[in-house]
């Protein structure tokens, strides 16, 4: 399974639960054919020009007002650059967001250690984040039907 193929997914799951999607700069200039995916141009967030162009970074960014999904697709980097960007997104306090990675399952012990490490708890600070493996999302796309069921399939680390 490869990072842009679960990005698609998780692009058509945002537009399923009515969410306008954010696929990232990086991510569009890399596959073109990501843009298709995407149904804004321009974030619709609100936020000073360093937090702005953080977000403008995040993989998938799911939007509506008062509801914000930010979700990072690791493939071959290490989880902390996802972890380390939303967290220093969040350090502002100018965005209240959901924060979602998701993982190849070979990853996961990678990810729970940088979780644990002090720096990335005190960044974090209470923030619930989740993680989801691309086998769980792959396994279970055809019966995600509702937000909360994404969001079940999901763990949590605070």
């Amino acid at each position: 399974m490869d990072h842009d193929r679960i990005i698609v997914e998780l692009a058509k799951l945002g537009k399923d639960f009515g969410f306008e999607i954010w696929i990232g700069e990086q991510e569009r200039r890399r596959n073109r054919a990501l843009e298709r995916h995407a149904t804004m141009n321009t974030l619709k967030i609100e936020a000073n020009e360093i937090v702005y162009d953080r977000l403008k970074n995040v993989d998938v960014i799911w939007w509506r007002p008062n509801c914000v999904f930010l979700i990072e697709v690791e493939n071959t980097t290490n989880p902390r650059m996802g972890i380390l960007r939303m967290a220093n997104i969040m350090e502002t306090k100018e965005l209240r967001a959901e924060l979602i990675t998701v993982i190849p399952d070979s990853k996961l012990n990678t990810l729970k250690r940088c979780y644990e490490e002090p720096a990335v708890r005190k960044l974090l600070r209470g923030q619930i984040v989740r993680y989801l493996t691309y086998s769980t999302l792959m396994s279970n796309i055809d019966y995600i039907n509702e937000l909360d069921d994404f969001i079940s399939l999901c763990d949590k680390v605070t």
